[in-house]
């Protein structure tokens, strides 16, 4: 027998075996990949919101407000996340914003009362 033919045999084997297995765990990759953005897809506007405002507010204030600050462009909307920890009976509230001051395009601070 010529242990140079079985050699290079055992040799090609091991290296399809471990080529298999790398192919493997790259199409479990891939799947991983596609299942998460398809899971990501499928959420609303109001489980992206809530999702956001979780990862913003984790402390135990009774009251958070994720960012205090935001510009939105005039005809535009945009999203603030709320967090209210709700220690009494009520189940409702009301959120009622009063704008203290405005920023004009020079960056100047406009007071909103005197205007």
């Amino acid at each position: 027998m010529n242990k140079k033919g079985i050699e290079l045999s055992v040799n090609f084997l091991v290296t399809i075996i471990i080529a298999l297995v790398i192919f493997g765990f790259g199409v479990k990759f891939v799947y991983n990949l596609a299942s998460g953005a398809s899971e990501m897809e499928s959420l609303t506007t109001d489980d992206l919101d809530e999702r956001i405002g979780d990862l913003l507010c984790e402390s135990a204030d009774k009251v958070c407000i994720g960012v205090n600050r935001k510009v939105i462009p005039r005809g535009e909307f945009d999203v603030f996340g709320i967090k209210v920890i709700n220690v009494i009976e009520t189940a409702k509230f009301r959120v009622v914003i009063e704008p203290r001051a405005r920023i004009d395009k020079q960056g100047k601070i406009i007071d909103a009362i005197n205007d």
